[in-house]
């Protein structure tokens, strides 16, 4: 699936660390979302709690990642990203594992997911895919399918992980336990990854001489005065409300047709084979076709599973179609967000309205869940939040329609440089 052109093999040689790196690192940083759909029935059992209130730490996330995201990928193209995301990811985890510790009562729930949303900022999706889209260009669809492929491996195995830990442990003790394990495996991927394949460095350390070598691009203050750039945020936004909620409450949902806690989880399991499987087959469609179509497609999928969900009865088959759907459709979407993203607007200040898009999309991804709980409290029943789900998937994939073409940077410099690639007897409308 790979295309192995002269340029894609030189790419791959050189920029594989940095893929590794980033395909564990930014499995790592989602892990709060891949268990979140398994703790949500413990924790309101032991605690009392609502289930608003258990999900508004996602909320908290999200809202945080607007302004720091961007934030982070402003940070990572002025002074470096080695010196973001080598002390994020630890510190990263270890507020993950805090959750366990402040669960005692509402407020130190908040003040847990607070202080994880703050130090997330620094691992989020935006600084991984920066460094890879630094080392790859040709190659950069599958580049960017495999990074994203982590949070895919982690929803396989990560729900079943924790529905057994929580049943031998209990919920909090998972959390610590979940965080070191990461750790271990994550950090050390990190710290390997940047001894083989050091990110470029930040601008701050560039030579002014050197500042012809910076990447090609528009910078931010041009980017956010393009109708592409606000109609990306909303499809980010609009795709965070939809899939991400679904991500969150798919356990619960399937425990609402019948199914038993343990096949839910293996359902939730399947759902993240399938978002791997959306992922590494979205990222080489992307390098050889329109990302406009494919990422119209891949919210069709989904889209689909919402009508399933709501009008057949819930069995093992149609539970598994369900989250093959979905994961699919997550899987692709992915791919498909950071691509468009340095397709339109360069690698000039990527870092910066990627983070923004991401921000977004964490908005959404925060946002949804927590609405989609408020309803569950509301009216007991998940039959209300799919039409809604089904409505907003519709939409967004109508929004990539009116994208248009994309810049040429390329051509641009090409054209700028082709009067010195030609020497000879200038024109006379030019000599004049």
């Amino acid at each position: 699936m790979l295309n192995l052109t002269p340029v894609t093999r030189s790419e791959w040689r050189l920029g594989w660390p940095s893929v590794c790196a980033g395909l564990f690192g930014a499995a790592a940083s989602q892990i709060q979302f891949a268990t979140m759909g398994v703790f949500l029935k413990p924790i309101a059992q032991s605690t009392g709690w609502s289930n608003s209130t258990i999900t508004f730490g996602i909320f908290i996330c999200a809202v945080i990642s607007v302004p720091g995201s961007p934030f982070a990928g402003w940070l990572a193209q002025r002074y470096g990203l080695t010196r973001i995301i080598l002390p994020g990811l630890p510190l990263f985890l270890l507020a993950f594992a805090g959750l366990g510790l402040f669960s005692h009562s509402q407020a130190q729930w908040i003040f847990g997911w607070s202080l994880l949303a703050v130090v997330g900022i620094l691992v989020k999706s935006n600084l991984w895919m920066l460094w890879v889209a630094q080392k790859f260009d040709a190659a950069r669809g599958m580049a960017f399918a495999l990074v994203m492929a982590g949070s895919g491996v982690l929803a396989i195995f990560v729900p079943i992980l924790t529905q057994l830990s929580v049943e031998s442990f209990g919920w909090r003790a998972t959390f610590p336990i979940l965080a070191g394990v990461l750790g271990l495996i994550a950090v050390t991927a990190c710290v390997l990854g940047l001894r083989a394949c050091p990110p470029t460095p930040g601008t701050k350390d560039i030579p002014a001489h050197q500042s012809a070598a910076m990447p090609k691009g528009f910078p931010l203050q041009r980017a956010v005065r393009m109708r592409a750039f606000w109609t990306i945020v909303v499809i980010a936004f609009l795709i965070g409300v939809g899939l991400a909620s679904m991500q969150v409450h798919l356990v619960p949902m399937f425990g609402e047709k019948g199914l038993d806690p343990r096949t839910a989880a293996v359902m939730a399991g399947l759902f993240g084979a399938a978002a791997l499987g959306g992922r590494i087959v979205g990222g080489a469609l992307l390098d050889r076709y329109s990302a406009k179509v494919i990422g119209m497609i891949s919210l069709l999928l989904p889209a689909l599973a919402c009508v399933i969900y709501y009008v057949l009865p819930i069995s093992p088959v149609a539970g598994g179609l369900i989250a093959i759907l979905f994961g699919v459709g997550v899987g692709a979407e992915g791919d498909v967000l950071g691509y468009i993203t340095a397709k339109f607007f360069g690698l000039h200040s990527f870092g910066a309205i990627f983070g923004i898009v991401s921000g977004v999309f964490s908005l959404g991804a925060g946002a949804g869940p927590w609405l989609m709980a408020l309803l569950l409290d509301s009216f007991g029943s998940y039959a209300v939040v799919v039409p809604i789900l089904f409505v907003a998937l519709l939409l967004c994939a109508g929004l990539f329609l009116a994208l248009g073409d994309y810049p040429d940077f390329d051509g641009e410099s090409s054209r700028a440089a082709r009067p010195q690639r030609h020497p000879g007897p200038m024109p006379a409308e030019q000599a004049g």
